[in-house]
C-alpha cells in the first residue's frame, strides 16, 4: 500500500460522507485492478427512472443531484491527491475530470467499450464511470461536460477542504491498518 492510495481513498470516503453517504468500507490493500476502494451506501432516488435519451434538463432535479453527488465523489480521490500536496506522485497523467472528458471526444466504438468496462464485473476506475455518466448526460456536447466537471471538481475540493482534519485522520488510519470498517470510518469522519 503506498502513501498516495490512502490519501485518494481518504478523499473519496470524506466526500462521500459529507454528501451524507454511509461509508461502508475503505481500502487501500491493492488488487488486480484497483490500488484501493471506498464503499459507500447511495441513498435511493425516488423518482422515475429517466429516459437516458432525452435531454438533461427532462431527467428531474433528484436525478441531476444524484448524478452531481457520484461526480463529485468520484473526483474527490484526485482531488484529494491535488490538495495534499501529491500530485506529482500520481499515477494519472492528467486529473481525472480530464481524462473523463477526453473519453467523450472518443469513436463511438470506444464509447461504447468504455460503457462495457463500466458496466463489467471488474472495478472501472474513476475516469471510467464519469465519462460513461457523461456520455449518458451530454452526448457529445464536450463543452458543457467539462463546464459540469468544472463545477463538480471545485465541489469536491471545498468539500476536502472542510473536512481536512477527517481526511488526515482517516489517511491515517489506512496507513497504518490498509482497511477500514465503517464504525471506525465513522468515528474519523465525524
Amino acid at each position: 500500500m503506498d502513501e498516495l492510495t490512502t490519501w485518494h481513498e481518504a478523499g473519496h470516503a470524506a466526500v462521500a460522507y459529507a454528501l451524507g453517504r454511509e461509508v461502508a468500507l475503505v481500502t487501500a490493500v491493492g488488487g488486480d485492478r484497483c490500488e484501493g476502494c471506498t464503499m459507500s451506501r447511495v441513498p435511493l432516488v425516488a423518482a422515475p427512472v429517466p429516459d437516458l435519451e432525452a435531454p438533461l434538463w427532462t431527467w428531474g432535479g433528484r436525478w441531476i443531484e444524484r448524478l452531481t453527488g457520484d461526480a463529485i465523489y468520484l473526483l474527490a480521490g484526485d482531488v484529494a491527491e491535488s490538495l495534499f500536496g501529491l500530485r506529482e506522485q500520481s499515477r494519472l497523467p492528467e486529473p481525472v475530470a480530464e481524462l473523463a472528458v477526453a473519453g467523450l471526444a472518443a469513436t463511438p466504438a470506444e464509447r461504447e467499450q468504455a460503457a462495457e468496462a463500466v458496466s463489467d464485473a471488474t472495478l472501472p476506475s474513476d475516469a471510467e464511470v464519469i465519462s460513461h455518466q457523461l456520455q449518458m448526460m451530454f452526448g457529445p456536447d464536450i463543452t458543457r461536460a467539462a463546464a459540469w466537471l468544472r463545477y463538480c471538481e471545485a465541489e469536491a475540493r471545498s468539500l476536502l477542504l472542510h473536512k481536512a482534519g477527517s481526511v488526515r485522520r482517516l489517511q491515517a488510519l489506512l496507513a497504518e491498518h490498509g482497511v477500514i470498517g465503517e464504525l471506525a470510518a465513522a468515528r474519523a469522519l465525524e
